[in-house]
C-alpha cells in the first residue's frame, strides 16, 4: 500500500514538471535568436528608410530646380537665387519669433500671427550677408547697391524681428516691385531708416501691421487705390514723412497708425469709416485735418499730443469725441461744430493750454467727460446752448481741474442745469447763463 503511494507522487511530480519544463525551453529559444518575422520587418524597415532617402534627395533636387528671378538672365544669378531657398520643414514652422523690444506692440495677437506664418528657415538658414532670396512663396528679392528688388507673385511673407534684407536694412533707400506681388508683410520694411521713397504697386491689397514703421527718412510714398485699409502702426516714427495722400479705396485707419509721423496736414477721405485709437497721436507738425463724412467718432488719443493743432471743427456726422482724442494738443485755441455730438470724453480737450472757445451746436450732447477740460487756464468760457439731454451724472466731475467761470446754455434749460453744474457735482463753482 506504502509503494502505491509512493509511486502515484512520484507520477505526480513527473507529470507537473513535463507542463513547466518545455514553456521554459522555449522561452529560452526566443531570447536567443530572433525569429522570422523580426528578421522580415528588419529587411522591410530597411527599404523603407531607403525610400525615404530617395524622397528627401528627389525633394532636394526639386526646390533647387525653382525657376529664378523673371529680370535675371546670367545663370550665376540663377544659381545664386535658386541655393538660397531652403526647404520648408515642419519643425521649422514652429520656430518661435518676438517682436523687437524697441518697437511698441498694441496686442498679442499680431505676434502670434507673425510667429505662425513665418517660414523661419528662409530667414535664419541664409547665407551670412545674403543679397538675395526668397521672400514669400512665390516672391523673390535682390540687392543692387541700394535698391531693394522685389519680384514674383502672390503674398509676402510675415515678419516679426527678422527680414530676409536684414543685412542690408540700413542701408536701403529704395523699393522696386515687379510682377504681380498682392501684399506688403508685417514689420517688412521696419527700421529700413535710409528708405526715402516708394510706390505701392496696383495690385496690393493689404499693407501689413507695422510695414513701414520706422522708416525714419521716408519722405514719400504712393498708395494705390487697391488697398483698403492701413493697418495698426504702418507709419509710425516716420518723421520725415510730411504729406500722405489717402486714396478713397481706403475704409479703415488702424491704431497708432500715423503716430509720430511727420504729417503737416491730413484729409480723410469720404470712404473712411472707422479711425481707431491714436491714430494721429503726437504728430507735432500736424496743423490741419479734415475728417470724413462717414467717421462717427473721434477714437481715444486720435490726436494726443499734436502741438501745432490750432483748431478743430467738428463735423456734423461725429457722435463721439473720445477719451483724450485731443488733449495736450497744446496750441489748439478753438474748438466749434459737433451738431451731433452725444458724449465727450475723459481728459478729451485736458492740457489744452491755450484753448480759449469751446462751442458745441449739439441738441443731443448727453455727457461731458470727468477732467474734461483739466489745465485748460485760458478757457473761461463754454458754450453748450442747444443741448436739452444733458443729466446731472452727465455732467460730473466735467470742470474739475479746469478754470471755466461759465457756461451757456438754451434759456428754458438755465434753471435745470444750475443744479448740475454744482461745485459738488461738476467739480468747480460755474455761473449757468443763457
Amino acid at each position: 500500500m506504502k509503494h502505491a503511494k509512493i509511486t502515484s507522487v512520484l507520477l505526480s511530480i513527473a507529470v507537473f514538471t513535463s507542463i513547466f519544463a518545455a514553456p521554459v525551453c522555449v522561452l529560452a529559444d526566443e531570447t536567443s535568436a530572433p525569429s522570422d518575422t523580426q528578421s522580415t520587418e528588419s529587411v522591410e524597415t530597411k527599404e523603407t528608410d531607403a525610400d525615404e532617402e530617395k524622397v528627401k534627395h528627389t525633394n532636394k533636387n526639386e526646390i533647387e530646380s525653382q525657376p529664378s528671378f523673371a529680370e535675371d538672365t546670367e545663370s550665376s544669378k540663377e544659381n545664386e537665387v535658386s541655393t538660397s531657398k531652403p526647404s520648408v520643414t515642419e519643425s521649422s514652422k514652429e520656430t518661435e519669433k518676438s517682436v523687437p523690444s524697441e518697437k511698441p506692440t498694441k496686442n498679442s495677437k499680431k505676434t502670434a500671427v507673425a510667429e505662425e506664418r513665418i517660414p523661419s528657415q528662409s530667414v535664419s538658414k541664409q547665407k551670412k550677408n545674403a543679397s538675395s532670396g526668397y521672400c514669400g512663396d512665390n516672391l523673390t528679392w535682390r540687392v543692387s547697391g541700394t535698391t531693394l528688388y522685389i519680384s514674383g507673385s502672390g503674398k509676402m511673407w510675415d515678419f516679426s524681428d527678422y527680414v530676409p534684407w536684414e543685412d542690408c536694412r540700413y542701408s536701403i533707400t529704395s523699393v522696386v516691385f515687379t510682377g504681380n506681388i498682392t501684399s506688403i508683410g508685417d514689420n517688412a520694411f521696419y527700421f529700413c531708416t535710409e528708405l526715402t521713397s516708394i510706390i505701392i504697386p496696383n495690385s496690393v491689397t493689404s499693407i501689413g501691421y507695422g510695414a513701414f514703421a520706422e522708416c525714419r527718412g521716408l519722405k514719400s510714398i504712393t498708395i494705390p487705390n487697391s488697398i483698403n485699409s492701413i493697418s495698426d502702426w504702418t507709419f509710425w516714427n516716420c518723421w520725415e514723412l510730411k504729406n500722405v495722400s489717402i486714396p478713397n479705396s481706403v475704409t479703415s485707419i488702424g491704431g497708432d497708425a500715423f503716430r509720430r509721423s511727420g504729417l503737416e496736414s491730413i484729409v480723410i477721405p469720404n470712404s473712411v469709416t472707422t479711425i481707431d485709437s491714436y491714430a494721429f497721436a503726437e504728430c507735432t507738425d500736424l496743423t490741419n485735418v479734415t475728417f470724413s463724412n462717414s467717421v462717427t467718432s473721434v477714437s481715444e488719443g486720435c490726436f494726443w499730443f499734436c502741438v501745432d493743432l490750432t483748431s478743430v471743427s467738428i463735423p456734423k456726422n461725429i457722435i463721439s469725441i473720445g477719451r483724450r482724442a485731443f488733449s495736450e494738443c497744446s496750441k489748439l485755441t478753438n474748438v466749434t461744430g459737433g451738431a451731433n455730438v452725444k458724449t465727450i470724453g475723459d481728459g478729451a480737450f485736458e492740457k489744452c493750454t491755450k484753448l480759449k472757445k469751446f462751442s458745441i451746436s449739439s441738441k443731443t450732447l448727453k455727457k461731458i467727460g470727468s477732467y474734461a477740460f483739466q489745465s485748460d487756464k485760458n478757457l473761461k468760457t463754454i458754450y453748450i446752448k442747444n443741448t436739452t439731454k444733458l443729466t446731472k451724472s452727465g455732467v460730473k466731475k466735467s470742470l474739475k481741474g479746469s478754470s471755466v467761470k461759465t457756461v451757456k446754455v438754451k434759456k428754458s434749460k438755465v434753471r435745470k442745469y444750475k443744479k448740475y453744474f454744482t461745485k459738488k457735482n461738476c467739480g468747480r463753482k460755474v455761473k449757468v447763463k443763457k
